[in-house]
């Protein structure tokens, strides 16, 4: 009897606080299908790991199995680099996930998410198209631009 190929995944683990569990971060790039631009995807898959031998940051490489428990698909089949500073990873990957976008709070406290390299009046018609069509100048961290 022959096993079928299984689908592996790379990617980064993001927890192991569970017993015999991680979760690991995979990032894919997908072609828009109107616009044809590349976009980024991430999915997040709980894994087993047997040893408990992972932790957070670390590279690893998951391979779909038989359904362990109600989440769990996947199992660990191995450690591709090791993280020395876990913490530190952690962070640069959701650095990495959001570098695309600004996010801008309003005077009413709600948040704006635009473009890396928005203008002021680009938030000002976020805000509202009748402030953006009369909007002459803006201050940013103090400092007053025309």
């Amino acid at each position: 009897m022959e096993r079928n190929l299984r689908k592996q995944r790379e990617g980064i683990v993001t927890s192991n606080k569970m017993d015999k569990t991680i979760t690991v971060e995979v990032q894919r790039r997908v072609k828009h299908p109107i616009y044809g631009k590349f976009v980024k995807k991430t999915s997040k898959l709980t894994a087993h790991d047997e040893q408990n031998q992972c932790d957070i940051g670390d590279l690893v490489r998951v391979m779909e199995t038989r359904p362990i428990s109600k989440s769990k698909r996947w199992r660990l089949v191995e450690i591709i680099e090791k993280n020395e500073n876990p913490e530190h990873s952690y962070e640069y990957t959701k650095l990495q996930m959001f570098q695309e976008n600004v996010f801008c709070f309003t005077p009413k406290g709600s948040v704006i998410k635009l473009p890396k390299d928005a203008t002021p009046i680009d938030f000002a018609y976020a805000v509202h198209t009748k402030i953006g069509n009369t909007a002459t100048g803006c201050e940013i961290n103090g400092n007053k631009s025309e």
